[in-house]
Parts: C-alpha cells; sequence; structure tokens
C-alpha cells in the first residue's frame, strides 16, 4: 500500500460525555470498577477501504473483550488483548460492538469508504514517440493490473516487476488510446493517451555569422538527446548541450544543419558564413634597425601563416597570442662601406584558414647615419 494511505484514515469523532453525564462513565477512570469504554471516546468511525485504524484502546469493564460487526464491509478485531483494530473491507456501513465479561457494551458505527483510484499524471497524458513516464496509481485496492487498449501506439508495464507500482508509459506512434488500471476489487480507472511526435522548433530558424566565430540557436521541441549533421562541415558544423545549438562558422559558403531529437524527428537551419576580411596594418613599412616591426591584424580566420618573398632579409615572423599582431624581424645586411646597401623590399603574404590572404610590404633602409659614397 502506498504509505501515504496508511495513515489517511478519516475519523469523524463523536466526543461520549464526561464523568457524571447522562450515559457517560462513572466510577474510577482505571481499574476494575471503571466502565466499558474506548480511547479515544467515540461513537463513529469512517476507514477507507484496504486499510486498517488501530489506535482506539479499549479500556475499564471486565477483559477479555469480544468484538462484533454488523456487516462484512468492515472487520474488527482486538489486537494486544486492549486494541481495537478496525478493517475497511468493502464500502458499507457497519455497527461495531464492543463486549466485556460482563456483558456491558459499546457500539461504534463504522463507515468503510473506498477511496478513487487516481495516477500521479492525471488522466489525460500526452507523449511522444519514444518517450516514457514513470506513474504511480493511488486509492482503490492494490495490487493493480495495468493494459493498454492500443499497443501499437503505447505501451504500460510495471517498472520493477511488481504489481503495486510504480508504472512505465512507453509512447510508440502517434494515436489516441486508453490505458485502464484495474485494483484488486475489479474496479477500472480510466486514463486517455495521446501520442504525438512533438515538432522540432530551432530560433532563429537560420543563423548568420563571420567566419571564425559562432553563433548560438535555441531548440524547442522534440524530445533529447538530439544530434547534429552538417552537410558540408567544412563551411560550418553544430553540437548540442541541452537545449542550445552551437554552430562553428569556419569559411565562407552556406550549408544546412540537420537536427535530429530521439523521437527520430529532424530539423534543418540553413546556415550562411560570410567572410571575415583579413586587413594587415600598416600594408608597408620601412625600418633601418634590427628591432620587430609589428603589424596590426583583424578579421580573417587565425591561425594565420606568413609566406615572405625574401627569407634572407628575414629572420623571424611570429605572431601574438591573440593573432591580433603579426612581428617581423628584419635583418640589416653589412655594407660597405659600413652600413650602406641598396633598399630591400620584403613582402609578406598573411594567409587565414580560408585561404585569403593580404601582404604587407617591409622595406629595409641603410641608417640615416651611414656615409656613404
Amino acid at each position: 500500500m502506498k504509505s501515504i494511505f496508511k495513515i489517511l484514515v478519516l475519523l469523524s469523532v463523536v466526543l461520549m460525555a464526561s464523568c457524571g453525564g447522562g450515559g457517560g462513565f462513572s466510577g474510577t477512570p482505571n481499574g476494575p470498577s471503571a466502565k466499558l469504554r474506548v480511547f479515544p471516546p467515540i461513537e463513529s468511525a469512517a476507514v477507507p477501504v484496504g486499510y486498517s485504524y488501530a489506535t482506539v484502546e479499549i479500556q475499564g469493564g471486565r477483559p477479555p473483550y469480544v468484538v462484533t460487526t454488523s456487516q462484512a464491509a468492515v472487520g474488527v478485531a482486538v489486537v494486544d488483548g486492549s486494541k481495537l483494530q478496525i478493517s475497511g473491507l468493502a464500502a458499507g456501513t457497519s455497527e461495531v460492538g464492543i463486549v466485556d465479561q460482563e456483558r456491558a457494551v459499546i457500539k461504534i458505527q463504522v463507515t468503510a469508504n473506498l477511496i478513487p483510484m487516481k495516477s500521479t499524471i492525471g488522466t489525460n497524458v500526452s507523449i511522444g514517440p519514444k518517450q516514457s513516464l514513470s506513474f504511480d496509481v493511488t486509492g482503490g485496492i492494490a495490487p493493480y493490473k495495468v493494459r493498454s487498449s492500443e499497443s501499437r501506439i503505447f505501451t504500460v508495464a510495471p517498472s520493477q516487476q511488481s504489481s503495486f507500482g510504480p508504472f512505465v508509459l512507453t509512447g510508440v506512434s502517434d494515436g489516441v488510446g486508453v490505458l485502464t488500471v484495474t485494483d484488486s476489487t475489479n474496479t477500472d480507472f480510466v486514463m486517455n493517451v495521446t501520442v504525438k511526435a512533438f515538432p522540432i522548433v530551432v530560433t532563429p530558424a537560420a543563423g548568420t555569422g563571420k567566419a571564425g566565430t559562432s553563433i548560438a540557436l535555441a531548440i524547442g521541441g522534440g524530445m533529447a538527446p538530439f544530434t547534429v549533421l552538417s552537410a558540408d562541415s567544412s563551411v560550418a558544423d553544430g553540437s548540442v548541450t541541452g537545449d542550445v545549438l552551437t554552430v562553428v562558422l569556419k569559411k565562407k559558403g552556406t550549408t544546412k544543419l540537420v537536427i535530429r531529437d530521439g523521437q527520430g524527428g529532424t530539423q534543418s537551419v540553413d546556415i550562411t558564413v560570410d567572410d571575415s576580411t583579413l586587413v594587415v596594418a600598416p600594408s608597408a613599412v620601412s625600418t633601418f634597425t634590427a628591432a620587430p616591426v609589428v603589424f596590426r591584424l583583424t578579421g580573417g580566420v587565425p591561425p594565420f601563416v606568413p609566406v615572405v618573398s625574401n627569407p634572407s632579409a628575414v629572420s623571424s615572423v611570429t605572431f601574438a597570442a591573440d593573432n591580433t599582431q603579426m612581428l617581423v624581424t628584419p635583418v640589416i645586411p653589412a655594407g660597405a662601406p659600413a652600413g650602406c646597401f641598396a633598399d630591400i623590399s620584403v613582402v609578406i603574404s598573411v594567409y587565414d584558414q580560408t585561404g585569403s590572404f593580404r601582404d604587407a610590404t617591409m622595406t629595409i633602409k641603410q641608417s640615416p647615419s651611414a656615409v656613404c659614397p
């Protein structure tokens, strides 16, 4: 039995008259001279069918006690010599009698009420194909039997091979059907089940961004888990975490991402990747020292690759960790006389991951202080 119903016993209590009043008890509260009575003092009670109320204490009179019931709907017994246990066996009303050895009698009117069955997920349930819901049944008299009117639409079974529950409802295909719960009294409880695939909704419905960046789209509907497949992963690719679709934009172009959910439903999203134009500034610079020359980089898709037109005139080309700067270290040749040489032009072509490139020119000049013929 569900534990919550083990303690759900409703008693309609009517206090009997106190000592000295008509029909009340006389004599000492306890001991052989005390009148037969119950505690708490009640004249009527209500119990749910299938459950017991065992806290009525029989006091006074001359034990042992005998208990009777006028109707089979209510069961009674004396427990531990002085505790009256009342059980609801079926819906109905009975007069319960307590008799001691002096033939003193107490009568209690007991009503046994059948608690209607209900489920923890209600009576109208909507689920998707391949989706499962766990539920419990309360009320009625366990154990329960569950059955589906349309097993091609949904199935239902105990989750732990127990007819006391919980039970698992699983959608199979689109349609409607009836789930019936039958308790041990052959009373039925009916649930209406609708199985319908919930379409995947992506917001916004399309994505656009610059190469080398990422965008986030929201997924609604459908049923997890979700998978993503790109028609051209060289342009863009995606992944799903929770209800967020993250799209990595790789190079200029268009592609489709297809999202598939756990129900087998799909939804496609158009992705457009714009060219993130690489800019190298300044585009031309002159130097007469061996100190690194700094070029600023914006746009493009890192990491970048440099191609030097005159490698002997450059000792190194490096990039800042955040790819916002390129440092080119020139080689100053030995002139004759010292410091005298013709201008050396070096073109550095900077390529990004999309294949786009930009040129920057570094001109190495002799020192202004050099004295040349």
